[in-house]
């Protein structure tokens, strides 16, 4: 894996690394770490989680998965289903519509997505609300 940062390779190594001692599991470090921040996360086999992550598009994936990990979470709906639903709002195939390989616009753009729909849903059920007071 070379890092698309600074163009060094990555190790597989344990978190303890960038967690100041603490363990969540194997990742991808670059190796030029700590100049170059670079890291993803590791499934068990091994197998990036996605791309290398800077410290700010970390940060947008956690705000991408935050705006719909709580649908499957909750029982809302089955995480398949939240799933479909990100590929189905943001015109994408199965094999794309995975966070861990997206850029911070497209994080973005999936957080504004869902708000905008909330806010929507929310005014929505607002008016519904105030018409059956009404009747």
């Amino acid at each position: 894996m070379t890092c698309p940062y600074c163009g060094n390779s990555a190790a597989y190594c344990d978190s303890s690394i960038v967690y100041r001692g603490q363990s969540y599991g194997m990742i991808w470090l670059c190796n030029s770490y700590p100049d170059c921040d670079a890291y993803v996360g590791a499934h068990p086999s091994g197998h990036p989680k996605g791309r290398l992550a800077k410290k700010d598009l970390r940060e947008w994936k956690m705000k991408a998965h935050s705006s719909i990990d709580w649908m499957w979470k909750s029982g809302m709906m089955e995480r398949t289903e939240v799933y479909k639903l990100v590929q189905d709002l943001m015109g994408m195939t199965e094999s794309d519509a995975h966070i861990g390989k997206w850029d911070i616009p497209t994080c973005r753009r999936l957080v504004e997505t869902i708000i905008g729909g909330a806010k929507y849903m929310a005014v929505r059920n607002r008016m519904h609300s105030v018409h059956q007071k009404e009747r």
